[in-house]
């Protein structure tokens, strides 16, 4: 009966031992991989965006900042009596505006068109307006895009102001061909095609336009 008891006992044990070892616990529940936070795309700027990036640029003296937004080919840029087909070109043109150009030269009252967008820009061009007796310039520019970059750039001055500025920069150009010379001639003679600086033909621009303020104002 001992014997009998005892192997119960045994047998009790085991069976306990072996629950035990297969109930380890209740299983962990699976960790949960937790969804990532989907990342919104960056939006293509649109074009008043390019434009105003332009601005800036321009504004700030970054030539090569305003040339990355143009297209590489097929560009054309014809602005007063700049022209330009290449980029080669157009960086001799963005260095002469940024030359005489105004911190505070603005595009405004932007009116999209189809693919294009025409602006009116205001010219705060310092020396040269101020002997034209002028505080500001008023220019309606066109801007073409394609592919998020600058296609086209063309304008003038507004109309109701172009026969008196163009009377005004002819009685200067006359005034100086007469008096400083070497000087008018050194201006002549930086061709964009050959190389020339942009700034350089900015900086005798406006001292040519210094000289001709102050005989004016004798």
């Amino acid at each position: 009966m001992n014997d009998r008891r005892q192997l119960q006992r045994v047998f009790a044990l085991a069976l306990v031992m072996v629950l035990l070892a297969g109930c380890g616990g209740a299983p962990a529940e699976p960790t949960a991989t937790p969804t990532p936070t989907p990342i919104p795309p960056t939006p293509t700027p649109g074009p008043l965006d390019i434009i105003e990036v332009y601005e800036s640029a321009m504004n700030r003296g970054d030539t090569d900042g305003a040339l990355d937004l143009f297209v590489d080919e097929g560009l054309r840029y014809e602005v007063w009596a700049a022209y330009a087909e290449d980029k080669e070109s157009l960086r001799f043109w963005l260095d002469y505006w940024i030359g005489v150009g105004h911190p505070d030269d603005t595009y405004r009252d932007c009116q999209p068109a189809g693919e294009e967008v025409t602006c009116i820009q205001d010219l705060y061009d310092g020396v040269c307006l101020e002997a034209f007796g002028l505080d500001v310039m008023h220019s309606e520019i066109t801007f073409a895009f394609q592919n998020g970059k600058i296609r086209a750039m063309s304008g003038d001055i507004v109309n109701d102001e172009k026969v008196a500025f163009w009377a005004a920069i002819a009685k200067k150009n006359e005034w100086a061909a007469e008096n400083i010379p070497e000087t008018w001639q050194k201006w002549l003679s930086i061709p964009e095609t050959a190389g020339g600086s942009g700034r350089e033909f900015a900086e005798l621009d406006l001292e040519i336009c210094g000289e001709y303020l102050e005989a004016m104002s004798k």
